[in-house]
């Protein structure tokens, strides 16, 4: 059996419509189809819906795909559809607060066809775009209410007795995108991570996985064992920024400026020592995404040290999966070199950051967070919205401002006013974007990266393929 055996630090109970960290997103992605999704020319294309069209000006209806079924071969109907949309929304109500100021009812018209009303124009209100992000996939809610992932409308769905140490997901032969050749993954085991294990060359020291995703911020000798072991490596274009954020305590002025003196202070080379694959970068997005501010500037030259920190050792959280025991001693130098100070470090695994990042006590968070396109609104949701947003909405009116820019009617105009929202949020130190990098997958040699678009989010396992199998699609 084709298996991609890895380590990812996913979130337990797994739930397709709560996205709290790129591992989140990867298992989203293969158990939850959405109604639309991105082709490869960025275009809005069928998902499980086949059309959709404008029946009035603030309505769209989507007619299910016809043959749709869950992963257990019994249909999708519309009604159910309408079921997992309302379910995630009231889970989780902060999260898809954007796409519950767009919509103001879902009406099923029959077995195959679902009404979107909309409280503003349905032409101008990019909920297509919206319905392409992940946690938008369709569920199966049982008859309780609860959610069952069992059955599924993606490319796997969840083997029962999995659980938080073990994730194990099978392919769903029914699923819209299934192609019956023998390189295609039938299962993939998802495990946690010892939590003293190196994430960046756990391949060259364990012998169980042959899959991890990791930063393309890797020492060059240890892309050169990759290489002498003949690793298959799959490498996206510059899609996460490293960044240091306050947190919620030290929202306000005193707490920015600290911000802004601790950025007039940190070269970003001495954290990345002997390291390579990365941008230096002021701002959160590079050159090339829609949110790229092309008249960025930012000078902290009359920055300094606010009273009530000076000889306060601050403390900095950090996840063991994101920041490497090498980059943290990078760090602490950093913070020492600034403050006269140790900081103290608070370190915890991936899975838990969001719980620790809502409840915010700690004076700075550091590690990397993705970026998005083609769907500059949906990125700014997640960055501003929610329980752990990026920008605390403390001191500030960039909610008002982001619902402001969400009228806009032409989307050059809608997204200068996001670029405007994001370009002060780091002038003014709520985030501070240090450099870029890249995700990176790296398999073992039976692995074939060739079929994953580097446009892709992540190295999407129904897309991964396995050489040199007998009878399979070379």
């Amino acid at each position: 059996m084709n298996e991609i055996r890895t380590y990812m630090a996913f979130t337990f109970p797994v739930d397709p419509a709560k996205i709290a960290t790129i591992p989140d997103m990867d298992v989203s992605y293969a158990l939850a189809s959405t109604l639309v999704q991105w082709d490869s020319d960025k275009e809005i294309s069928a998902g499980l819906a086949q059309t959709w069209m404008m029946v009035d000006p603030n309505t769209i209806r989507f007619n299910l795909r016809k043959g749709s079924v869950w992963s257990d071969g019994s249909p999708i109907s519309a009604a159910q559809v309408k079921q997992s949309f309302e379910r995630s929304l009231k889970a989780y109500p902060d999260d898809l607060r954007s796409f519950a100021r767009l919509v103001e009812a879902i009406e099923v018209r029959s077995d195959h066809e679902i009404d979107f009303k909309l409280k503003v124009a349905a032409r101008d209100s990019g909920l297509l775009g919206k319905l392409t992000e992940p946690n938008y996939g369709v569920l199966r809610v049982d008859t309780h209410g609860k959610l069952d992932l069992h059955v599924t409308t993606g490319a796997f769905f969840i083997e029962p007795g999995s659980d938080q140490s073990e994730l194990r997901l099978i392919r769903n032969r029914h699923w819209a995108g299934y192609r019956d050749n023998k390189n295609t993954p039938e299962r993939v085991t998802i495990r946690k991570a010892p939590p003293e294990m190196d994430s960046q060359t756990v391949l060259l020291a364990d012998s169980w996985p042959n899959l991890i995703e990791t930063s393309s911020l890797i020492g060059e000798d240890t892309e050169v064992k990759f290489k002498t072991k003949n690793f298959s490596l799959w490498r996206r274009p510059l899609d996460k920024f490293f960044y240091f954020q306050i947190g919620k305590r030290l929202a306000h002025e005193d707490g920015l400026a600290l911000s802004r003196f601790i950025r007039s202070k940190i070269r970003p080379e001495e954290l990345v020592s002997g390291l390579s694959g990365y941008s230096v970068s002021k701002q959160i997005f590079p050159a090339g995404y829609q949110l790229h501010d092309p008249n960025f500037y930012c000078s902290d030259a009359d920055a300094t040290l606010p009273e009530r920190f000076r000889g306060k050792s601050l403390e900095i959280l950090v996840s063991t999966a994101r920041i490497s025991p090498t980059m943290k001693e990078n760090i602490g130098k950093a913070i020492f070199k600034a403050t006269g100070v140790e900081p103290r470090f608070i370190s915890i695994p991936l899975e838990y950051v969001r719980k620790a990042k809502a409840k915010g006590d700690y004076d700075f968070y550091v590690g990397t967070m993705g970026l998005a396109d083609p769907d500059p609104e949906g990125i700014m949701s997640f960055y501003l919205e929610g329980d752990a947003p990026l920008i605390h909405p403390q001191g500030n009116d960039f909610l008002k401002r982001l619902d402001a820019a969400r009228g806009e009617k032409s989307a050059a105009a809608k997204f200068a006013a996001m670029r405007s929202i994001l370009t002060e949020a780091v002038r003014r130190g709520y985030v501070l974007p240090i450099f870029q990098l890249s995700t990176i997958g790296v398999g073992r040699p039976e692995l074939d990266f060739s079929h994953v678009p580097t446009s892709d989010e992540s190295t999407t396992f129904s897309k991964i393929r396995f050489k040199n199998v007998i009878g399979g699609d070379q």
